[in-house]
């Protein structure tokens, strides 16, 4: 990767945000489980 006046850090910033967001679902998934079985969230 070269990071001159031509790099477009557009791609990576996209598969970041995918990612992030991909990470995020499933912790919800997880706590959402975990509320529906009776224990409590610990986030909120």
């Amino acid at each position: 990767m070269s990071l001159g006046p031509d790099f477009d850090p557009e791609p990576y910033w996209n598969r970041y945000r995918t990612a992030a967001r991909y990470v995020d679902q499933q912790l919800g998934r997880v706590l959402d489980d975990l509320e529906r079985r009776g224990r409590p969230r610990i986030l909120r």
